[in-house]
């Protein structure tokens, strides 16, 4: 997730550097990014391996600009498109696949430094255990304004079994 949120923060700064500023009041821009290629994101710790994933997706967003053309806020969709693939970084072909329908949404505001996301980031499809969720709910983070930086976890919510600890049949699955 936090290379997730790594690229779609990436993706508002460059767009911000194409937009033209001194317009006369507030407005939004759209744009996307997309399709790319992410590879070898580690999610998980099994202990004796780490669980790997590789993924295509999908970036579109919305910034809003003031009348002076400075970004006063975001807000984000990333999919996955189709399906993803996990793995055993020791041994590539143990692998299981994930999705579909694994998507983030994010709102950034620039002045409070508050961003919050929504969604369903890693659905893991496990052969004779069935779904484990990653991430779902929401994660709220409190940061420095317009930077991000030094992001704190003010609230997480739903099920993320990585944090939680649960995540015993993908490592013996993929063992």
């Amino acid at each position: 997730m936090k290379l997730r949120r790594v690229l779609a923060f990436a993706v508002v700064f460059v767009l911000l550097g194409s937009v033209g500023f001194g317009e006369s009041k507030r407005r939004s821009v759209k744009g996307s990014a997309g399709p790319f290629a992410v590879t070898g994101v580690a999610v998980a710790d099994c202990g004796d391996f780490q669980v790997l994933a590789d993924w295509v997706a999908l970036v579109t967003w919305t910034d809003v600009l003031d009348k002076d053309g400075q970004w006063v806020r975001s807000s984000q969709h990333y999919t996955v498109l189709g399906e993803s693939l996990y793995y055993n970084s020791e041994d590539p072909d143990r692998a299981v696949v994930g999705g579909p329908g694994e998507n983030e949404n994010s709102n950034w505001d620039a002045a409070t430094g508050v961003v919050s996301f929504h969604g369903l980031m890693w659905k893991i499809r496990v052969p004779g255990h069935g779904v484990l969720w990653f991430e779902t709910g929401s994660l709220v983070q409190q940061c420095e304004p317009y930077t991000f930086q030094n992001c704190e976890d003010v609230s997480n919510t739903g099920h993320n079994m990585v944090n939680d600890g649960d995540i015993e049949a993908l490592c013996e699955y993929l063992r």
